[in-house]
């Protein structure tokens, strides 16, 4: 016993003694550093995502996580987007990385843009890329599955911040965001679309124009009025955010602009036209489908970014010379600034 017991202390001391070194290394709180997320774009092997760490620049030990992911017997890491906002333990990173518990991403969708717009924000910030987004929201019989019809889809993308994993699919992404505007717009309204005698997507087409034309939000009940008087009397809309949807681009519109033959041209087709412009808030959808009573039938841009409203078109040619001649003196006034630099 006498002989025994030193050689099983010394086993014990060195048994320990490795433990600890292990359990330091696995442990060790400073062994990985991020400073931006940790984006795997697929499965792979630890030597690939080591190499793909490489290629980032980013501070760690290559041999030290190859030999922490073979003491803990991991051979592959999952796909996703991992945010570590301190130094981090070999261990701690591991147990993520593999078992794939990765952070939410915060998507968030503009306002007011074409879909193609919308398809580049949106895959901006997900692993799939802008065209695979935009394919599948062009993609009819998906759409057919969601009951949208491909011109309307882009009226429902409902302008928000939503909480997706970065590996979602383009697919549940827009499920996702569909069903949002169905709650928060088609079910809520529904009754207020029946006595209106509109579709969802008649109202996202109106609130789509005025969302473009209208800066301010405390005006947008008014400017609907406006459209809604015109419709009622069988008027144009002659909304100018049609035209710029029809020539594909933002921009100040000229003459020759107004007579573009285009099924979404407003100043050359009586009613709504086909679909929504782009994708407006629900502040702008409310206005369309709550509309300011009113008088009103003519408007024209004032400098405080409003509008000035009147109801003979004679009134609204005055108004119109106002802010044409404020137009040309800004115009002057930057060429005036631009010659003395």
């Amino acid at each position: 016993m006498r002989s025994i017991l030193p050689a099983a202390l010394a086993f014990v001391l060195a048994f320990g003694g490795l433990y600890a070194d292990r359990t330091a290394r696995l442990g060790g709180e400073n062994a990985i550093q991020l400073s931006d997320p940790l984006k795997i774009y697929a499965d792979m092997s630890i030597d690939s995502l080591i190499v793909a760490m490489n290629a980032d620049s980013i501070d760690f030990n290559a041999e030290s996580l190859r030999w922490a992911a073979s003491e803990m017997r991991f051979e592959r890491v999952k796909a996703g987007r991992y945010v570590f906002e301190e130094p981090t333990s070999m261990m701690h990173f591991l147990h993520r990385v593999v078992y794939g518990r990765q952070d939410p991403v915060q998507l968030r969708v503009p306002t007011a843009m074409f879909l193609s717009s919308v398809s580049t924000r949106i895959g901006n910030q997900m692993r799939f890329s802008s065209a695979e987004f935009d394919s599948v929201a062009r993609d009819t019989a998906f759409l057919a599955e969601l009951g949208v019809e491909p011109r309307h889809l882009v009226g429902r993308l409902l302008p928000d911040t939503y909480e997706f994993y970065w590996t979602a699919s383009p697919e549940e992404v827009i499920t996702r965001i569909h069903n949002t505007f169905k709650s928060r717009v088609e079910e809520r309204f529904a009754s207020r679309l029946d006595s209106l005698g509109w579709t969802v997507d008649q109202a996202t087409t109106m609130a789509s124009i005025i969302e473009w034309e209208v800066k301010h939000v405390d005006e947008m009940p008014r400017v609907s009025g406006l459209y809604w008087n015109r419709l009622r009397k069988g008027m144009p809309l002659q909304a100018d955010p049609t035209v710029n949807y029809a020539i594909g681009e933002r921009r100040r519109l000229f003459f020759s602009d107004y007579r573009l033959n285009h099924p979404y041209n407003t100043y050359r087709n009586r009613g709504l036209p086909p679909g929504p412009l782009n994708n407006p808030r629900l502040v702008a959808i409310e206005s369309a489908l709550y509309p300011e009573s009113h008088g009103f039938y003519y408007m024209v841009a004032n400098p405080e970014g409003y509008h000035t409203f009147t109801r003979t078109f004679a009134d609204h040619k005055i108004e119109a010379r106002k802010w044409s001649r404020w137009l040309n003196e800004q115009v002057q006034r930057r060429e005036e600034a631009n010659a003395s630099k």
